[in-house]
């Protein structure tokens, strides 16, 4: 049987029940990308928020900077610190050195002269 056949008030009917659904279906779809672009713009806020928490690479690369200026400072200064105290060391350790000997002389010169 044809559409053609069947009576205008159920050719009516048919056609406003297929209405209804397609704007059933519609207004579904519409609910879905609402909570679609809602779902979006959560997203995006987060990754601002996130993207807030970085450090950009020029900061970065700045610091580096600074933090490469600061080790060499203090290397060199470490440097010129060793040299001194190499130097310390040294005349401290020639100290130790020669006051056992001076010492030992002084105790022979004392002996020698106390026998005289």
């Amino acid at each position: 049987m044809a559409d053609d056949d069947l009576p205008a008030a159920i050719r009516i009917a048919v056609l406003e029940e297929k209405l209804a659904n397609l704007r059933s279906e519609i207004d579904k779809q519409a609910i879905e990308y609402a909570r679609r672009l809602m779902e979006l713009n959560h997203a995006h806020l987060r990754q601002v928020e996130d993207q807030q928490t970085y450090v950009s690479s020029d900061r970065y690369e700045g610091w580096q900077g600074e933090m490469n200026a600061w080790r060499g400072e203090v290397s060199n200064k470490l440097a010129s610190l060793d040299g001194r105290s190499g130097g310390i060391t040294s005349s401290r350790g020639l100290v130790l050195q020669v006051l056992p000997m001076l010492i030992a002389i002084l105790s022979l010169v004392a002996v020698i002269w106390g026998k005289k």
